[in-house]
């Protein structure tokens, strides 16, 4: 985290671009693909951004999103899929942009369907083998009719690519990987991080082992593989978080690997927040019980953040996490340098909701980023305030059971573990710690999270050692007093 995979990746491409052309086969055409529509919007982004020449870009969007856009071709297969919004400043390199743009095009207008339609298929072709780089997502790249023609083993590549260049890789199943991989003639390079989220499989009438598979993020598996580790490079110089907030994932999920290049500039002091001034971790160790929650919104993607179709929130951590929203804001920390993630949808909203209604955060709260932890991961900032919402059900007393016998001890174990819900994948909690880049602060019941997860102990051993746990009652009343005296 924080190593600058998608900077090494638009670096590699330009050195891609830069090199001799030894074959004529791809003509040095490069196919760069990413799991989401925002990731590899925020690739074309960063190549324009380093120089690359427009007119060597092309972005090939779904048909469905080529619709919803304006365009008038209607052949091809259409898969029901969420819109998407392009940015004004990247439409002109998508691919129907710059099809229907075309005179050849313009012409057929009036033609019938059939016609218009091999007539904009002409066109399409002729403009990706006109373009040095394609970007599109994973998908997108073995199933637009552009790209990709007929059914295996009968297939047709209109357009030939010496490099596949794969970011977020760790984010792609296996076979979103795979299948654009085997348009490359030459190589094909992967970027990514196996220890954080891996693949979301929605498809609930999938056997387990298949599933599981999916799950499966294909960079692990080719890190275990002992033949592919000469083939792999890791990234281990960190640009982001603090020295103190690198300490603990570094040690914990990197084998003590990273190591900081870290610049800051003036920041606030933010003593009413994290005494040690080396330090700039609090966990907020609250209490408070958990309960269902409703989510406004329930989409598919959405399934791996709920858990038999349920979202859970915990008021009393919201109420935490607003006061520590106002305790920055206080300090003249900037809305817009301020995100809260939390695991839940529902918890996402029902903090949402507090932060709108309190009065002293007021209309700096839009300015406030509030998302899940699948949904901000790739996203950095500078103040981080995580809400874990497992604890307690409302009407359930704290467990205080001692294991008499090994088997007890394990059937124990498993029962914290089971109340951590989807906590217990270590990943989330890499993930929602290493957004950070000046400030952590976390909020949870700390004996159910330690109990359940080894990570989350060793976690928070870490904190306790350097003295960053506070208790709910104690931070809000430390915030009061603080506003009370200013």
């Amino acid at each position: 985290p924080g190593t600058g995979k998608t900077s090494m990746l638009v670096q590699c491409v330009a050195a891609l671009l830069s090199a001799p052309r030894t074959r004529k086969k791809g003509e040095g055409r490069i196919l760069v693909c990413a799991p989401s529509n925002n990731a590899a919007d925020h690739i074309l982004d960063r190549l324009l951004s380093a120089g690359t020449p427009p007119h060597y870009v092309t972005r090939v969007y779904s048909r469905f999103i080529e619709r919803y856009h304006g365009s008038m071709y209607k052949g091809g297969t259409t898969n029901c899929e969420r819109s998407f919004w392009i940015q004004p400043h990247l439409e002109e390199h998508a691919l129907h942009w710059k099809a229907s743009e075309s005179p050849k095009v313009k012409s057929f207008l009036s033609q019938s369907q059939e016609a218009f339609d091999r007539c904009y298929e002409e066109v399409e072709v002729q403009v990706l083998r006109d373009s040095r780089i394609v970007v599109s997502t994973c998908t997108t790249a073995y199933l637009h009719n552009a790209l990709v023609k007929g059914n295996p083993p009968h297939v047709l590549r209109p357009v030939s690519f010496d490099s596949i260049v794969i970011d977020e890789a760790a984010q792609a199943s296996e076979p979103d990987i795979v299948l654009p991989a085997t348009s490359a003639s030459c190589r094909v390079i992967v970027v990514g991080d196996h220890k954080q989220l891996g693949p979301v499989v929605t498809e609930n009438n999938l056997c387990a082992p298949y599933v599981s598979a999916l799950e499966t993020p294909f960079l692990e598996r080719i890190y275990q593989n002992p033949r592919r580790s000469s083939a792999s490079t890791m990234l281990n110089m960190q640009y982001r978080m603090h020295p103190s907030i690198r300490s603990f994932p570094s040690s914990q999920f990197y084998e003590s690997m990273l190591e900081d290049q870290v610049s800051f500039t003036h920041r606030p002091k933010l003593n009413c927040i994290w005494p040690q001034k080396k330090d700039h971790r609090r966990f907020i160790d609250c209490q408070t019980p958990q309960s269902m929650g409703v989510s406004p919104e329930t989409r598919a993607c959405d399934a791996a953040l709920m858990e038999s179709k349920v979202s859970l929130k915990n008021v009393g951590e919201a109420r935490s996490v607003v006061a520590a929203c106002a305790a920055l804001l206080r300090q003249r920390c900037a809305p817009r340098d301020i995100a809260v993630i939390t695991p839940y949808k529902a918890q996402q909203h029902e903090i949402r909701a507090r932060l709108e209604r309190d009065r002293e955060i007021g209309s700096m709260s839009a300015s406030i980023l509030v998302g899940t932890v699948h949904a901000l991961q790739g996203s950095e900032r500078e103040y981080i305030i995580v809400s874990f919402v497992r604890s307690i059900d409302a009407d359930q007393d704290v467990v205080t059971s001692v294991a008499k016998t090994p088997g007890d001890s394990v059937a124990l174990q498993e029962m914290y573990e089971e109340s951590l819900g989807i906590l217990k994948n270590f990943r989330v909690l890499n993930v929602a710690i290493t957004r950070a880049k000046y400030g952590l602060i976390c909020v949870g019941n700390s004996e159910v999270l330690s109990k359940g997860s080894k990570d989350f102990n060793a976690f928070i051993h870490s904190l306790r050692s350097r003295k960053c746990i506070v208790s709910q009652k104690d931070f809000l009343e430390s915030v009061r007093s603080r506003r009370v005296r200013k």
